[in-house]
């Protein structure tokens, strides 16, 4: 014996602990997250602000170089021109070279010494002011060799001196009175003219940059300049920081490095001659990393705390849900209890009533049988009995279709198909039936149908008929020995498209009283059993002509005075048929001539007198009754026993032999269905013209789609009513013959 393991709940200090874990790693998933992102991130943007600095520094060095080399060109320019000044005056008759004549003029052009050679005489004068003698420009002058065999040449450049304190600005031409050359030369003190240095140490000093680090500019050997002070001028190699910068092969990244000064990331750019180097320590590049991470935990915490928030709500409004739905299925369960209850009840009412009304009619039938059976030789009162007979049949026959009717459209499995129809061919077709039945109870039954404009239409002919038959039938059931019925059909509206058509069914019965009007539509709705007759109905009619109405859209209205009458208006939408309105125009008068025809013929006692019929049915109860309802109405009948003898029959015979097929559906070896679709596909010329009725117990409407999908030109259900079989027979024999 199989059993199955039963999972029991975890238990709740177990459930907290699960959540609490998923959460503590779900939190340092999301942190790890964040601190990879932010670490990331905050390098990147320490790189973007670096690579700023060196830009801007970089621009900076660019700018003081150039402005230096402008001053360095004006100064060589300005000793250039004082020395060609000087030459000038030479050409004059009355100026003499002498040393006097140096000190005045280097005392007048503010120069700081000259040196004028004469190659002929072999002499020269030198003065300077910062004691250089003759000797001391020997090598300068050394470079110039021949200068003096070019008057028009001349020569200027910046020298300094050895201990790097000053700077000589000096030019050198060749005399133009005599062989010889002229030098003139100015002083300057090295940091008044290392312009670029200067300017931008002066940037650098105390200069705090967003990076909270340290930025140096060497021209290759020595830090030239840094907001460092104490690394102003010292050699590059000697810094720590710089060296290991200039040692990696990554100088150029974001490079960590360290020393006893701290924790750096470090990059190096270029700008001309220049190498800057910016360090930021670890703490300014991680300063948005430290905060960024202090909220990341915070939105954890309150996460968390929202969490648990939600999941306190959620279970108290689990708690509240569960009660409220143990309430709704307590209050559900004594609804169902209580409907069952109902329903019990219900049918315990409908099986009384259905006991009632079926074992009614039952009694009535055998308890005539034992009446004639006790007068066998009385024949008027045989004649009593079978009247009273075919009442109570009828009866529980109409009980039955309304119980299956009313089934049927309770579980909506109720189908119809929409079909091109003559409305007042169908109005003929349902009076001609009725009118008979009103004759019997000498009714005056009389129709109006002269206001339809548009008859050839599409929609459902076995609805409108049930519809029709039910209002009809019970205007006839309840009326007055004597009393009148009218049934009229009017156009009301037309779009172009569609029709609108108003079906007026009044009478002189018995009528409603106003209570019974507000539930004559509820199943089995009867009104009071003192205006019943003996078989007064099974209350189903009203209510499946509602249902009926409501399933093809239209709508249904009574007026109904107890005592005096009931008029019922339905009014229902087709759909016009413009290829049939198209058509032969004098249809409509053959279907009336052939409806008056029939009806005329079916009065006369030998009304099939001539009619070849070909009968198939496998019941031999309901065969011999078949036989008697056509032989008597002097049919010559063909009696088969399954679908395959009545086709191997058909095409056995001559064409046009029959004049009608009846074709019982439920058969052995082939049923009616399939023997007709083989008929209707032969190549005999009456192969599509054959009447072909089906006779079958399946009275539903989808029953009477499925015949007349099969190739059946009617429906007839059991049990057969004679007139009406006889009526139809007559009315396709005559249309035959007229075609």
């Amino acid at each position: 014996m199989s059993t199955k393991k039963i999972l029991s709940p975890i238990p709740k200090k177990r459930r907290n602990f699960i959540i609490a874990v998923t959460l503590l790693l779900a939190g340092l998933i999301f942190l790890a997250i964040v601190c990879a992102m932010s670490v990331e991130s905050s390098r990147r943007d320490a790189k973007n602000r670096v690579d700023g600095v060196i830009e801007y520094i970089g621009e900076q060095c660019r700018r003081y170089d150039d402005l230096a080399a402008e001053e360095r060109t004006k100064s060589l320019v300005r000793i250039i021109d004082q020395t060609q000044e000087f030459r000038r005056d030479l050409s004059y008759e009355d100026f003499a070279v002498d040393q006097s004549t140096l000190e005045r003029y280097i005392e007048n052009q503010r120069l700081t010494g000259m040196i004028v050679t004469d190659e002929t005489a072999g002499t020269h004068y030198a003065y300077g002011e910062d004691g250089k003698t003759y000797e001391d420009w020997q090598d300068i002058l050394a470079k110039y060799p021949g200068l003096s065999d070019v008057p028009m040449k001349s020569c200027t450049d910046r020298l300094f001196s050895d201990d790097g304190k000053y700077c000589y600005d000096y030019a050198i031409m060749a005399r133009n009175d005599v062989k010889g050359i002229i030098l003139c030369y100015q002083r300057q003190d090295t940091d008044s003219v290392i312009g670029t240095q200067l300017s931008i140490r002066t940037l650098l000093s105390g200069y705090e940059f967003e990076t909270d680090g340290i930025v140096a500019v060497t021209d290759g050997t020595t830090i030239i300049a840094s907001n460092e002070t104490r690394w102003n001028d010292m050699r590059a190699e000697d810094c720590d920081l710089v060296r290991k910068v200039r040692e990696s092969d990554k100088a150029r990244s974001f490079l960590a490095v360290s020393s006893d000064d701290g924790r750096y990331f470090a990059t190096r750019g270029e700008s001309q001659n220049y190498y800057i180097y910016v360090f930021c320590t670890y703490r300014s590049v991680y300063m948005w990393h430290r905060i960024l991470m202090l909220y990341a935990v915070v939105f954890y915490l309150i996460l968390v705390a929202c969490v648990f928030a939600v999941r306190h709500k959620v279970i108290a409004s689990g708690r509240r849900e569960m009660q409220e739905r143990e309430t709704e299925y307590r209050n559900e369960y004594d609804r169902l209890e209580s409907d069952a209850r109902v329903a019990n009840n219900v049918k315990t009412d409908f099986l009384r009533r259905m006991s009632h009304d079926i074992r009614t009619p039952i009694n009535g039938i055998r308890g005539m049988l034992d009446i004639a059976d006790y007068y066998a030789d009385d024949l008027q009162k045989q004649q009593e009995c079978r009247d009273k007979i075919r009442e109570a049949s009828g009866y529980l026959l109409e009980l039955v279709n309304n119980i299956l009717d009313m089934s049927k459209l309770e579980s909506g499995e109720i189908v119809w198909k929409d079909e091109p129809f003559d409305l007042r061919q169908v109005l003929r077709e349902i009076t001609s039936i009725t009118k008979l039945q009103a004759a019997e109870r000498n009714i005056d039954f009389s129709v109006v149908e002269d206001n339809i404009v548009h008859a050839k239409l599409i929609g459902s002919t076995v609805l409108l008929k049930r519809i029709c038959f039910n209002l009809i039938g019970n205007a006839l059931k309840y009326n007055k020995e004597n009393g009148w019925l009218r049934v009229s059909c009017n156009e009301i509206a037309f779009d172009g498209e569609s029709g609108e058509y108003e079906f007026v069914c009044a009478d002189s019965g018995i009528g409603m009283s106003e209570e019974f009007q507000k539930r004559m539509y509820e199943p089995f709705a009867q009104e009071d059993p003192s205006f019943k007759n003996f078989y007064s109905g099974s209350g189903l009619g009203l209510a499946i002509v509602k249902k009926l109405v409501d399933a093809l859209g239209g709508t249904i209205d009574v007026q109904s005075t107890r005592g005096v009458g009931t008029t019922f208006t339905v009014r229902l939408r087709f759909k016009t048929d413009k290829e049939a309105a198209n058509g032969n125009a004098d249809t409509a008068k053959e279907i009336a001539s052939a409806t008056e025809d029939t009806a005329k013929t079916a009065g006369e006692k030998k009304p099939l007198a001539g009619v070849k019929i070909l009968l198939a049915e496998d019941n031999e109860l309901n065969l011999e009754i078949a036989r008697f309802m056509l032989t008597t109405a002097g049919a010559q009948v063909d009696e088969v026993y399954n679908g395959r003898a009545a086709l191997d029959t058909y095409l056995a015979s001559e064409e046009g032999h029959y004049d009608v097929l009846l074709m019982d559906v439920m058969m052995p070896v082939m049923d009616g269905l399939k023997a007709t679709k083989l008929i209707r596909a032969s190549k005999r010329k009456d192969a599509s013209s054959l009447p072909i009725f089906a006779m079958t117990a399946n009275a539903f409407p989808e029953d009477v789609v499925r015949v007349r999908e099969a190739g059946m030109n009617e429906h007839c259900p059991k049990p057969l009513n004679r007139d009406k079989l006889i009526a139809m027979i007559l009315k396709y024999v005559h249309r035959r013959k007229k075609s």
